[in-house]
Order: C-alpha cells, then sequence, then structure tokens
C-alpha cells in the first residue's frame, strides 16, 4: 500500500481549506466519486461561490443560470419536459451542450431537487437573484416556497442582497419572499402585470421591509404603502395616483430623513387644478414615450443646503466654473433662476466651440456646433411648421428633442439663437461655415443678420471661413461681419450658371491679411495680380491662353505663392498656347537624345506607340535599352526572357516576358519584379517564337551600352534546339554585334558555338561557359581557340568539350575548366610547368570519364603528400614550389570523384603562413565568437584551433532553460550583450539556431536535422575546451517545473563530464561568480566541483520556490571558504558564526541562530572593515525578547510592530551600523547592514550579484 498523503486521508481542516478554492461544479463531480467524499460534502456542504442565480420559467421548461465571478465558469441548466419524465440540458446556451433523460421524474420535481441542493451550498452572500414566470400553468413561487416549509430547511434560505421578481401578482410576492433571508436583502424589484395594477399592501407586513434600503415596485397599486417608504433610500414605482396621493407623496418624500430618491411613472395622469394649485404654476413637463403608454415622470431627489449652491458662490469663482461649461449648459443655467439669467446676459460665458457649420434650405435650417470633444457636439434643426416652427436638438440621434414654438418663424428663430451664440463665443474659431445646399444664393434673411452683426462689437473670429451658394455682392456684404485680424483661410463657392466677376473683393482689409484663398466659379481676371502675398491660391473659372501666360509671369514673380491650382471650364488648346510651352516633340534631338538616356526599354516601346514624329525619332536613333543583363529559356510550349535593369538607387530591377502558344495566335505575359500583377495581351494570327524573336531583336537594336551577361538555353530535343539557333542566328545577323561581358551557351554543338559566337564583340567578351548536349560524350572544340574572342577572354568553362594542346592553350587564362576523355601525365607535367612559368592562370579543373587516367596521374607525379586532419573529404595532393616568387602550385585529386585541380597559392606572409607562436600571441585577442568564425574558414585553421584551443575570453556566459528551446548567451560585461544563440525545437527531430549578434545588429538562422539539445551540447563542450582563463560569471539557470529542471542539470552534469574526460582537466571552470537558479541541493553538490576555488568570489543559488532547504554540506566545500559573496535563495545553513563571518556579504537562510549569536554578530561586524550587508532568514527565530534585552532601546519601529530597527555608532569614523527585525507572516529575518555613506565601496558587488 503506498503511504502517499491523498485528499481523502487529509485532516478536515485541511480539506476545508482546499473547498474553499473549488466550485460548485467540482463540488458535485467529488459528490459522485466515493462515499467518503459524498459523506463529507453532505455534511460540511462547502460554498458553491455563485455570484448570482436567475430562474426564468414557461409552461414545459425551467432555466437555472448560476452566474460566477468569472462569467467562462458559469453553468446553464435547463429542465425541459418529456413524454416520460424530463430532460436536462446544461451549458445549454453552447454548442457543446450535454443532456441527460431521467424517465418518470417531473422536470418541476428536477429542478427543485437541484435548486434546493444548490441553496444549501451556497453559504456566501448573492449579489443577485433573478426569479421570472412566465407560465399560466404552474406557479414557480409555490415550488420554491414548498422547498422551505420543511423546518428542517429553514435555515437554508437564499441569501442574497438583490432580489427581482418578473410578472408576479401581490400573493406570489408574499408566498416567496420568506424564501429569502431578510438580514442580507437589501434591495427589492417586483415587476406586475400593467393590466391588472393589483394592489400590493401586505409586503409591509413582512420582516423584509423593514430592512430594505431599494425598492422598485412597476404595475402595482401603491396607495397604502406610501407612508411605509419613508426609510428607504431610493423608491421607484409605475402605478396610478391621484393629485392627493401625489401631493402626500411629496410630503413623505420632505418628511424622510433617509429618502434621496423617489421616481414614480404615473400612467393615469391628467392636469387638475388643485395639484397646480398646490405646487405653484412654473413648471416643466417631459413626455417620455415608452411601448404604448404616454406616462408623466414624477421625480424628487434631496439635496443639501449646508453647502453654498452656485448662485452664492463669489463672481470670480462663478467665472472660473464656466471656464468648464459647454454652450449647453450655459443655456440651462440660463434658464434657472432670475439671478443667473442676469449674470449670464452680463457676463456672457465663453461658449469655447471649435467650429460651426450653418445649412440652409427652402425650409428648414441646420446648425451644428461642433466643440473640441466629439462627444459634446450639438445639432440643432429648425423647421418651418404652419403655426410657426420646430426645433429638433441632437437631430440625428435617437434620442433627439423637439419643441414646437407657435407664431415664430423658423428663420427668426434660427437667428436668434445664432446672434446669441456669436455673443458668447469669445475664443477664436477654427472654422465657420455657412452655406445653402441647393443651387440658389443665400436667404437674404441670414446675410441681412450677417450684415447686422458687423455693426455691433461681436464680430465672428474664426480662422477659417468658406461660404457656399453666394454671389460676389453677398460675399463682399458677409466678410465685414469676419474679423479680419483672425481670418487666415477663406473659401468662396459661386453659382456654376453665372460666372460673376469677384473684383470686389480684393477691396476690403481681410483680403490683405489672408494666406489661403479658394474661389470657386468666378471670375478672376482683375484679381491675378492681387495673389502674389496669398501661400495657397485655387478656383474654378474660364481662361483664355493670355491668362494662362499672365498667370504663369505672376506665379515666378511671386516669393509667397506654393501652391497654385485652376480649374478651367472652358479649355481649348489654342496655336499660340502650344507653341509658347516647349513639349517633348518640339525639342532639338540633343535634349531628347539626352533625356532618352533615363528612359528604360518599357519606356522607349510605348513612346514608339503614341505618334508617327516619336516613331521615326526612336528607328532612326535607337535610344538604348541599358540592359545589365538578358537571359533567354525555351520550354516544351512557351518561352521566356528575363532582363535586368538599374533602378534608382543603383540596384538590380528584374522584368520578364513569357510569349507561349495561344488559339489562332499567341499570348505574352509581362511581369515586374516589385509587383504582383501580371499584364496579359493575345496577339492573333502569329506564332509564339515569330513573335519572341521578332521582340527580342528590337531589343537586341537598342542595346547599345555593354551587357554584363547573356544566356541563350533552347529546349533539349534535337528539332527544337535546330530551330532556336537557326532562328538566333538571322536575329543576331540583323542586329549586329553583341556587346557582353560574359557569354552562357547551353545545348549547343560545336558548330553551333562557333557561328553564335562570331556574332559576339570580341573585345567586350571575358568569359564564356559552353554546355554540351549533356548526352555523356565529350566533343571536342578545337575551332574555338581560333577565333579571336578566345585570345581576349579570361575565364572558359567547357562542360561537354575538350580541347586540344591544353598547357600552350589555356596559358593566357585566369581561370579554365573542362571535360576530358584522356589525361596523360606528359599532359600533367606541361600543365604543371605552364603554372609554374606563367603569371597569369591562378587554377584550373579538369573532368575525366576514363578511371584508369587516376591511375596513370598518380604514377606520374610521384607520391602523394598526407592528407590533413578534419579534411571534409579524402583528397591526394601534391605541391610545388613555383620559380616566381612567393607562389606554390597544388594537385589535388579527390579520391571518389574523376576531378583533378590545379591551383597557384600565394606564399605571401599571411595568418595561415605565420609560425604558431606569433599565432598564439594573435589569438589572445580574439574572443570566442572570432575564434568560431576562423574555424569555418579552412581546414588549417581548423586544425590549428583543434590543437591548441585558443582561450575563449568571453567576459559572461548565461545558459537558460526554456520550454522548447535553449538559449546560450555572451556579454562583454554587465549590459554588454555580444552574442545571443537560440537552439529552437521544430517539427519532428529537427532543429533552428538563431544567432544575433548585437554589436554588429546581424541575425543569422540555419536549421540542422540534429536534436536541439544534442546541438547545444556539442556547441558548449566546444566553448568549454576554450575556457582557460579566469572570466567574470557563468550562469545556469533552468525552469522552475521538476521535470525540465531535472533534465536541465543531467544535461549539464553530462557535458561537464564528457569535456572532463577529453580534457582531462579535473577544474574546468575558473570563474569569479557562478550563479545556479532552480535546482535542488544534489545539483548544487555535483555542479560545483568543477569550478576552481581559488578563482571563485561570489555564489548566487536559488533552490525551489517556497520551501527552505538544508544546504549543510556546502560549508565544507573549499569554495565555501574563499568566497566573499555568498547568496543563497531557499536554502539554509547551520552554525552561523562559524561559517558566514568570513564573508563580506551574505543573503540566506540560517538555522539555530539565538539572541546571543546576534549580539556577537553585531561587534564583529562594528569593528570589522570587511563585512558589509547581511540578510539572515529564519523560519522559527522566537528568542524576541532576549534579543531585544541585549539590544537595548529601539531606535525605529514602524506602527503594526513588524519592523524594529537599532541603530549603533561605530568605532570608524562616520560609520553607523543597523540592525532591522522584520516580520513576515510566521518567519523573522534579521537584517543588518550599513548606511549609505558605508555602502559605496560595494559597487562593483552590487553590479554583478542579484541580491
Amino acid at each position: 500500500m503506498s503511504l502517499e498523503l491523498t485528499l481523502l486521508s487529509m485532516p478536515e481542516v485541511v480539506k476545508d481549506h482546499l473547498f474553499q478554492y473549488l466550485s460548485y461544479i467540482d463540488i458535485a463531480r467529488l459528490h459522485k466519486t466515493c462515499h467518503s467524499f459524498r459523506d463529507y460534502i453532505n455534511v460540511r456542504r462547502p460554498d458553491a461561490h455563485f455570484h448570482g442565480i436567475e430562474v426564468t420559467q414557461s409552461d414545459d421548461d425551467v432555466c437555472l443560470d448560476l452566474i460566477t465571478k468569472n462569467k467562462e465558469e458559469s453553468v446553464w441548466l435547463a429542465y425541459n419536459k418529456a413524454e416520460q419524465g424530463c430532460s436536462i440540458l446544461w451549458d445549454a446556451n453552447f454548442e457543446h451542450a450535454k443532456s441527460r433523460n431521467i424517465d418518470e421524474l417531473d422536470f418541476m420535481a428536477a429542478f427543485r431537487r437541484d435548486f434546493e441542493m444548490i441553496v444549501k451550498h451556497q453559504k456566501s452572500i448573492l449579489k443577485e437573484v433573478n426569479v421570472t414566470h412566465y407560465s399560466q400553468k404552474i406557479d414557480i413561487c409555490k415550488t420554491i416556497q414548498k422547498m422551505f416549509e420543511d423546518p428542517k430547511e429553514k435555515k437554508y434560505q437564499i441569501k442574497t442582497e438583490d432580489c427581482k421578481l418578473w410578472w408576479l401578482t401581490p400573493s406570489d410576492v408574499c408566498s416567496v419572499l420568506p424564501s429569502f433571508d431578510s438580514t442580507c436583502l437589501k434591495s427589492l424589484s417586483i415587476y406586475g402585470d400593467h393590466i391588472l395594477m393589483a394592489p400590493i399592501n401586505d409586503i409591509v407586513q413582512l420582516d423584509h421591509w423593514k430592512r430594505l434600503e431599494s425598492v422598485t415596485l412597476a404595475n402595482f397599486d401603491i396607495r397604502n404603502i406610501l407612508p411605509h417608504i419613508v426609510h428607504l433610500k431610493r423608491f421607484e414605482a409605475t402605478t396610478t395616483l391621484t393629485s392627493d396621493e401625489i401631493i402626500q407623496l411629496k410630503h413623505l418624500v420632505l418628511q424622510s430623513t433617509q429618502l434621496e430618491y423617489c421616481q414614480v411613472f404615473c400612467s393615469n395622469w391628467s392636469t387638475e387644478n388643485d395639484l397646480y394649485a398646490s405646487f405653484g404654476s412654473n413648471y416643466v413637463l417631459k413626455h417620455d414615450t415608452l411601448d404604448t403608454f404616454d406616462l408623466i415622470k414624477l421625480y424628487a431627489y434631496r439635496m443639501s443646503l449646508e453647502v453654498f449652491p452656485l448662485v452664492a458662490m463669489p463672481e470670480a469663482a462663478k467665472d472660473h466654473l464656466m471656464l468648464h461649461l459647454n454652450y449647453i449648459d450655459i443655456a440651462r443655467l440660463h434658464k434657472t433662476c432670475k439671478d443667473f439669467r442676469e449674470y449670464v446676459t452680463i457676463k456672457r460665458p465663453d461658449t469655447r466651440l471649435h467650429a460651426i457649420e450653418v445649412s440652409q434650405f427652402d425650409d428648414h435650417i441646420k446648425l451644428n456646433l461642433i466643440t473640441e470633444n466629439d462627444d459634446d457636439t450639438i445639432i440643432i434643426e429648425y423647421k418651418k411648421t404652419d403655426e410657426g416652427c420646430l426645433i429638433l436638438k441632437d437631430a440625428n440621434f435617437e434620442n433627439a428633442k423637439s419643441w414646437k414654438i407657435d407664431g415664430l418663424d423658423f428663420m427668426t428663430a434660427f437667428c436668434r439663437d445664432f446672434k446669441m451664440i456669436l455673443k458668447h463665443q469669445k475664443s477664436i474659431l477654427k472654422q465657420m461655415i455657412i452655406g445653402r445646399s441647393e443651387k440658389q444664393n443665400l436667404c437674404e434673411t441670414i446675410l441681412k443678420m450677417l450684415e447686422d452683426v458687423q455693426k455691433k462689437k461681436y464680430r465672428i473670429r474664426t480662422k477659417d471661413c468658406k461660404l457656399w451658394c453666394l454671389t460676389p455682392s453677398d460675399a463682399c456684404s458677409v466678410l465685414p461681419s469676419f474679423d479680419s485680424k483672425c481670418l487666415k483661410s477663406l473659401s468662396i463657392c459661386g453659382n456654376r450658371d453665372q460666372m460673376s466677376p469677384s473684383d470686389g473683393i480684393v477691396q476690403l482689409e481681410h483680403w490683405k491679411r489672408l494666406k489661403s484663398v479658394n474661389l470657386g466659379d468666378f471670375d478672376i481676371k482683375n484679381i491675378l495680380p492681387e495673389i502674389l502675398h496669398l501661400q495657397r491660391f485655387e478656383t474654378t473659372t474660364t481662361l483664355t491662353s493670355e491668362d494662362v501666360i499672365q498667370l504663369k509671369n505672376l506665379i515666378l514673380e511671386s516669393t509667397q505663392l506654393k501652391y497654385c491650382q485652376i480649374l478651367s471650364t472652358n479649355w481649348k488648346l489654342s496655336n499660340d498656347l502650344m507653341s509658347s510651352e516647349p513639349t517633348l516633340l518640339s525639342m532639338p534631338e540633343v535634349v531628347k537624345d539626352h533625356l532618352f538616356q533615363y528612359l528604360s526599354y518599357i519606356d522607349i516601346a510605348r513612346l514608339h506607340k503614341t505618334c508617327p514624329s516619336l516613331r521615326d525619332y526612336i528607328n532612326v536613333s535607337r535610344p538604348d535599352a541599358s540592359y545589365r543583363m538578358i537571359e533567354v529559356f525555351q520550354a516544351v510550349d512557351n518561352i521566356q526572357v528575363m532582363f535586368e535593369t538599374e533602378d534608382k538607387d543603383g540596384g538590380p530591377d528584374f522584368f520578364s516576358i513569357i510569349y507561349r502558344e495561344h488559339e489562332g495566335g499567341c499570348l505574352i505575359e509581362t511581369a515586374e519584379e516589385d509587383r504582383e500583377d501580371t499584364r496579359t495581351r493575345s496577339v492573333s494570327g502569329v506564332n509564339y517564337l515569330e513573335t519572341f524573336f521578332r521582340d527580342f531583336g528590337m531589343v537586341l537594336k537598342h542595346q547599345k551600352s555593354i551587357l554584363r551577361d547573356m544566356a541563350l538555353t533552347p529546349h533539349n530535343t534535337t528539332e527544337q534546339r535546330s530551330q532556336f539557333w537557326k532562328a538566333m542566328q538571322k536575329v543576331f545577323e540583323e542586329s549586329g554585334r553583341i556587346k557582353s561581358q560574359r557569354c552562357f551557351l547551353q545545348h549547343v554543338t560545336a558548330p553551333d558555338v562557333l557561328s553564335i559566337l562570331s556574332f559576339f564583340d570580341s573585345t567586350c567578351i571575358e568569359k564564356i561557359h559552353l554546355t554540351g548536349m549533356e548526352d555523356g560524350r565529350v566533343n571536342p572544340m578545337d575551332g574555338i581557340i581560333q577565333m579571336e574572342h578566345w585570345k581576349n577572354l579570361k575565364s572558359a568553362i567547357l562542360d561537354d568539350f575538350s580541347i586540344g594542346n591544353i598547357a600552350q592553350n589555356i596559358a593566357h587564362l585566369n581561370y579554365f575548366a573542362c571535360d576530358t576523355s584522356e589525361l596523360t601525365g606528359e599532359d600533367v607535367l606541361q600543365i604543371k610547368n605552364m603554372f609554374l612559368n606563367t603569371p597569369t592562370i591562378s587554377s584550373c579543373h579538369f573532368n575525366f570519364r576514363d578511371s584508369s587516367i587516376k591511375q596513370n596521374l598518380y604514377d606520374s607525379l610521384g607520391p602523394a603528400e598526407e592528407r590533413q586532419d578534419n579534411e571534409p573529404e579524402e583528397k591526394k595532393r601534391w605541391s610545388f614550389r613555383s620559380p616566381i616568387a612567393k607562389q606554390e602550385l597544388e594537385f589535388l585529386i579527390p579520391v571518389s570523384q574523376p576531378l583533378i585541380t590545379f591551383a597557384l597559392m600565394s606564399l605571401e606572409p599571411t595568418l595561415l603562413s605565420m609560425p604558431d607562436v606569433v599565432k598564439d600571441h594573435l589569438m589572445e585577442y580574439l574572443n570566442y565568437i572570432d575564434i568560431a568564425r576562423l574555424r569555418k574558414t579552412c581546414h588549417v585553421f581548423r586544425q590549428y584551433l583543434h590543437l591548441k584551443l585558443p582561450d575563449a575570453n568571453i567576459h559572461s556566459i548565461h545558459v537558460c532553460q526554456n520550454e522548447e528551446s535553449m538559449e546560450l548567451n555572451f556579454r562583454a560585461g554587465l549590459h554588454e550583450d555580444l552574442l545571443k544563440i537560440e537552439y529552437k525545437k521544430e517539427f519532428g527531430d529537427e532543429c533552428s539556431i538563431e544567432a544575433n549578434y548585437q554589436q554588429e545588429n546581424i541575425q543569422i538562422v540555419r536549421t540542422d536535422e540534429r536534436n536541439y539539445l544534442d546541438v547545444f551540447c556539442n556547441d558548449f563542450r566546444m566553448l568549454l575546451k576554450h575556457q582557460k582563463s579566469i572570466s567574470h560569471e557563468l550562469a545556469f539557470i533552468a525552469l522552475e517545473a521538476p521535470e525540465k529542471r531535472a533534465e536541465f542539470w543531467d544535461m549539464i552534469r553530462k557535458v561537464l563530464r564528457d569535456t572532463e574526460a577529453t580534457t582531462g582537466k579535473k577544474l574546468l571552470l575558473r570563474k569569479r561568480s557562478v550563479i545556479l537558479r532552480n535546482l535542488l541541493a544534489p545539483d548544487v553538490f555535483s555542479i560545483l566541483p568543477y569550478f576552481d576555488a581559488s578563482c571563485l568570489q561570489m555564489i548566487n543559488l536559488t533552490g525551489e520556490e517556497g520551501v527552505m532547504t538544508p544546504i549543510d554540506g556546502i560549508v565544507d566545500l573549499p569554495h565555501w571558504n574563499c568566497v566573499e559573496v555568498a547568496t543563497l535563495n531557499n536554502f539554509s545553513i547551520p552554525k552561523v558564526l562559524q561559517n558566514i563571518t568570513h564573508l563580506v556579504m551574505f543573503s540566506g537562510g540560517v538555522r539555530g541562530i539565538t539572541a546571543q549569536d546576534v549580539l556577537v554578530l553585531k561587534n564583529k561586524i562594528l569593528h570589522s572593515d570587511d563585512m558589509n550587508f547581511w540578510l539572515l532568514i529564519h523560519e522559527n527565530f522566537n528568542e524576541d525578547q532576549s534579543l531585544y534585552e541585549l539590544l537595548g532601546p529601539q531606535f525605529v519601529s514602524d506602527e503594526e510592530g513588524h519592523v524594529k530597527n537599532w541603530n549603533f555608532r561605530s568605532p570608524m569614523e562616520n560609520i553607523v551600523l543597523e540592525i532591522e527585525v522584520t516580520r513576515q507572516m510566521n518567519s523573522e529575518s534579521l537584517l543588518v547592514k550599513m548606511p549609505d555613506v558605508a555602502k559605496m565601496n560595494l559597487v562593483e558587488y552590487l553590479n554583478y550579484v542579484d541580491m
């Protein structure tokens, strides 16, 4: 039997504590597991922790919604009537609802059983309970009432702060309320039938009523309960009332000392004189429409008269408060009383509007008052009616309010309000817009109002003014209404049917101050000279050619005008205007030649189609296409050409065209590198090959500059290849010589090469790469060496071709490669002598098809050099010293490949050729990142580094474990990152290695087919081999999860053991500081011995979270006596005085410390120059009184007594010792520390130790 502690075997006090964190569903599941849990839950009744409960009953079902604080854990149950019993659904509103059928059990009985169990488990007080009764057949209230009739169940009343009962009769209410605990209930809402309006008198006899603070009674007769509401804080009702009852309600509210808010919706209101006589005639009726009832809302709320009201405040205070009100707030205050009306009339508080828009229509006008906050923006609409006008506020929203005014015209009402707004608008508006939607002039009433404004001091102050549908005379009469000192931008739109002159506007003072003007549909001839002071000018007008020339000259003269745009409605290109401006066609050819240098071939082809003049010019001049590279690739049923040009930044830009066969002709697809879409064009009646060669010939005629590459690849079938080269030869004959530095020809025969290569300019070509038929045969290509091109080449690659007399014919090349069917020892000796005596050629390769050639070469060259270690594959090597100074010829023949390589090597003094003693000295200045890069350069360095293992020179190394990755971080200092390598797990056993070079801002990512942990271990082993000198810090940080943590430390131990076995070194790690996090005590004792104790100065260990683990053996290690700083998080050691007094700083757990030990430590620190900071954590430090008596009176103590401080002066000058005892939960900490003046010498430690 297992003796492990289980939930069942735990003491009840522990189980009680654990059950506090379970939901009701968890408790119900445990109830089903075994009889022990069933008995425990039946007796203890753990709390269900519900936030609210909703019960909704219909004729054939009951829904129960159990709401928790976390909505995702809420439970929805539905009990449905079934033929043979009932069905229960849970999570009924979700896609994954579950159901269960129970035979011979009524759905109401099932609901009652479960609801009773829930109430018994709900010990905490619910926030809200909702009971809704829709059924006429079944009474949910009686069901709930019966649940609590049993005297044994009385103690299980429903505990809730708020109760809502829907569609209940008064008798239902009085029967169900006793089921609720009256000591908890604070708020009650009951909603009845609005048709019945039944009296609900008996409710006030219940004990619950006296304890309530808030009551809502909807659709009940409340006459007899009005005297019983005075103890409430809030009362709301929907009912029928007479005037006498309203007066009674008023007196009750006034008499109550508790009632703060009372609201009654009266559904039978009639205006009776006795109510007005009692309340007075100064009233406002507010009509709300709710469903189909017209209700009058009577409400009262309590106001304190002890605080100074706004009216009684000094004017300076009122002025300040008015700064925070908008215009609607000011207008409301204007209506409250005579005092405010006089104050607002005299002071005119600022409305602080951002912009004003006025839109005038035939039968209404709209006023939009825009504020900086969009939520405060106001829209007012003035509409014409038969009796007068209708004013709507917030007309564009659902909750719009309206006022009907008889005998007042809508324009008069607007002008009255608009004048009032202007009087209050003291700050400068951002924008004012006045206009009319239809094509008619702005109403004379608005114009007169604006003219009237200018006669008074309330001019409109705005930065931007827009006037729509005005005549010039209207504009000149309206503009004086605006303050010229503020106006910076003006937009006036006239009538398009009538282009009126706008001469008079420039005479106004406003014109001289404007910076931006937009005149739409005006004749502007006479004002063009007046726009020179503007920064921006726009207009829509009629223009002649003379006007355009005049405008051009004016703009050239202006020093201010930055932008000018004119849309002409009658534009016609006259000859005099066209002749006055130079166009591309009219430019001299020398200018056109210069401009065409900046056009691509695509631009030239487009211009070729525009007109006969440009077509003739392009056919004669042939502007350069300026391509860098042209590649042609033929497939079975299409042919593709790729062009490379230079973009504006000097980088490559690619463009491709594909010609393919199509029904009745061909299809041409074009695509650009930076554009995802392709363009397609079909050509009828022409074969796709004919179309390609025609276009290709045109390109070559325009290609005047020297190409970098020209590549031609036909499809490798006899018929297509033959047709391709014949057609290409014809194109070359028509276009002239091809200028290209490099030529690539694939799938060619020797005759094809000789015929095609002759069309290339021999003075430009530097490299050729020829590929034969790829049929496994080597064809002679001796004719090529007779061509002029061969003599000018620097590089030649002949795949599937060979040439004779190799040594003589390749001496002028830098590089040569070819296939050969025979290569004798004499040929090799000739090539060797040619290399040794020729300064130009540097390397060549020969592929031979006959395996017997290899043995002949071995016989001719003699014994090969020994194979070097760490080479990627076995090779035979021969080296010969050249007569030419500082050069050596190297022969390489791979054993597994039919290949021979000749390479001339420089013997100049390089890093490779330096003596080992020099290289050793240089390596001292490289860090491990530089060493790793050198390792990849060549086998010589790989061998040197493998033998010498130069020091890594890395300041700090951090190894971090993640969920599915490992991190290796190299640092040059505390915060200076050099390299961060992350080994990530990928699909299957593969991994990715991501290296981030922080200083160079370079990221390199590569993949590996091995497991990410194996790759990390290999790299870390190599790093450890290079760790020779003493460096600052090494940190191993594992995950907290036990399985992951164990895997990490097992891996680290294996790497250290393997490295120790390989190198033979016992003390691998020479570090000043070690950080080990998330490990157990055995891990500490297995890892620390790999560190050199003579170097170690700081130890930082972090154990298992929440556990204080003894680690007594660490004090017996030689490392403990060498360190100066020790941090033991979640670890503890014994014998404080013997084990930590040699340390400069200590933080960690201690056991067995006494008050006498603290006193000894105090005296030792006071007389020591080294001991600076100690934090001692003890779980059972109980000798409070003895410690306090020894230390003497406290210097500082907090109010709760958790922290106590003592200060002692040291014999050393300006040094004070502070001792602090801090009690936390059930443990006590002793903090022995020096003040700031004594901590200055600790900076070097605090920079590197996590205290």
